[in-house]
């Protein structure tokens, strides 16, 4: 069974939401957090790369565009570092 749009719309939410949890988290300095936020944007880009092939309609950079929060958030941490 191949995956729907809302599967990878369920999997972009969680990876939005757990960028904002790691640069909401006031218990590890920057360092840590931009360190954190890049293994999460790995996983994204390793999900988005592993997701060719399962859906004939799947569009990479629409994934992109779903997890932006992601980017962003690592991008901030860069900056405040």
């Amino acid at each position: 069974m191949a995956m729907t749009r809302k599967d990878y719309k369920l999997i972009a939410d969680s990876l939005n939401k757990e960028a904002e949890r790691v640069y909401e988290n006031d218990l590890h300095s920057n360092m840590d957090k931009f360190m954190y936020s890049l293994e999460v944007l790995s996983i994204r880009d390793r999900l988005a790369f592993d997701f060719i092939g399962t859906n004939p309609n799947y569009d990479r950079n629409k994934f992109y565009e779903a997890t932006k929060t992601v980017e962003e958030i690592e991008r901030k941490l860069f900056e405040e570092e």
